[in-house]
């Protein structure tokens, strides 16, 4: 996890950093098989068998098909008709017109499915320990980004080349992502605190849990991530469920409202005259951009390769063969700023299959907050799966969160924190 966080924000467009994470992945699961044995128990293996049905799509689509087969797929026309023109047209074939592209993207899933598997085997005290390290993760971005606006040039805390510098970026190349690993460790605070209570004891610590959450918040606003922003109302709405301040006698809990308001009025005030916050604010009332044009392309892209899809991590080379004349300018669309979209456009007909029967799923596991009795900590790691994977889920609307290697591995951690704590098994 700490490798995945600190170089895996870069996605795809950064193969080596990719590559040192899928590596570092392969080791700790080759490690962990030469630890001593431990008693025999339990695994949930539902979520896991969905995680690992992504990468079992995209070996599929490798698969090679006999000529009869694959040239009778929908948008292999020009395909056809260029292996004709050398003589190679009775040559096997797999489903993915792009068989690199979806190795890599079969590849690049590797550290969140050992990240899903670990967690699954972990017992609750120890996925906990996971919640703190999301936080962290989190906190380090949000200063690296802080020093990013501050210098305003590239310098060395521009680790992907970003080409705009009156932004935070934090760890990633993407500042969307970067704001997704903020509200998602503020989301991972509440969750912490809720599983212990210790941490919000005094009155000072709890001030001190105050102001980083609001130096998190205040980060998401530094990314100028509109919909990071608009996300980071999910948090707000959580705390009240999560921390349940009436836990705390009635003095305690004026205190620790009472000087939170004070120290975060103060600060929204210092930093209201801000440039970089001020442009943030500008940016949420900015026009539409052209996203509408590339859900429209994609839409006409699926529609001709339905409903056996392209192969995974095809995107880019299909879309640009896709895209409307009228709409084309200098700059290539790298994604389809739609997840559910370019999915479809990859997996075709087995998206929607597989997206539909995930949310069944984790409704399913999160059906014990519904019950009373529920156990404080495994209601706040229920909680933080939830919100985080709620969070990721909205904003695949107008983005491609997940994309990031970063970010996969906190969803794997949310992932593997539905599925039921690991119970041991009876050795006869």
């Amino acid at each position: 996890m700490a490798v995945a966080l600190l170089i895996g924000g870069g996605g795809s467009p950064e193969p080596r950093a990719e590559l040192a994470v899928e590596l570092a992945a392969i080791g700790a699961a080759v490690l962990w098989s030469f630890l001593p044995a431990e008693a025999p128990v339990h695994i949930d293996r539902l979520p896991i068998a969905f995680v690992a049905a992504l990468p079992g799509i995209a070996l599929l689509h490798l698969v090679p098909l006999p000529p009869l087969l694959w040239q009778g797929l929908p948008g292999r026309e020009t395909e056809l008709a260029a292996l004709e023109l050398v003589g190679a047209a009775g040559q096997w074939m797999p489903v993915s017109m792009t068989p690199d592209r979806t190795l890599a993207s079969a590849l690049s899933l590797i550290p969140p499915l050992v990240v899903l598997a670990f967690v699954a085997r972990a017992p609750l005290v120890e996925r906990t320990k996971l919640l703190a390290v999301v936080v962290a993760a989190a906190a380090l971005s949000a200063m690296v980004g802080v020093a990013q606006v501050a210098s305003g040039s590239a310098g060395a805390l521009r680790f992907y080349g970003s080409r705009g510098f009156d932004y935070a970026s934090g760890l990633f190349a993407n500042r969307n992502a970067a704001a997704d690993l903020l509200v998602s460790g503020i989301v991972a605070m509440l969750a912490l605190a809720a599983a212990r209570p210790e941490l919000l004891r005094t009155l000072s610590a709890r001030l001190a849990w105050s102001m980083l959450a609001l130096f998190l918040l205040l980060s998401v606003l530094l990314t100028r991530s509109r919909a990071g922003m608009m996300l980071a109302l999910v948090p707000l709405v959580l705390a009240p469920l999560m921390l349940r301040p009436w836990r705390f006698r009635r003095r305690q809990a004026f205190g620790w409202a009472a000087g939170t308001l004070v120290i975060g009025s103060a600060a929204l005030a210092l930093a209201s005259g801000a440039p970089a916050l001020r442009h943030s604010w500008e940016r949420l009332a900015l026009a539409p951009d052209n996203r509408a044009d590339l859900r429209i392309d994609t839409l006409h892209a699926i529609a001709r390769s339905w409903p056996a899809g392209t192969g995974i991590g095809s995107f880019v080379p299909v879309f640009a063969a896709a895209e409307r004349l009228e709409t084309v300018d200098p700059t290539a669309a790298n994604r389809a700023h739609n997840d559910y979209l370019e999915f479809t456009l990859e997996a075709g007909a087995a998206a929607p299959l597989l997206l539909l029967a995930a949310a069944a799923a984790v409704l399913r596991r999160a059906a014990p907050l519904l019950r009373a009795g529920v156990a404080p900590e495994r209601r706040a790691q229920l909680l933080f799966a939830l919100a985080t994977l709620g969070i990721f889920a909205l904003h695949a609307l107008v983005d491609y969160p997940m994309r990031a290697m970063t970010l996969a591995c906190v969803a794997a951690i949310a992932i593997g924190m539905l599925a039921h704590p690991p119970r041991r098994r009876e050795v006869a």
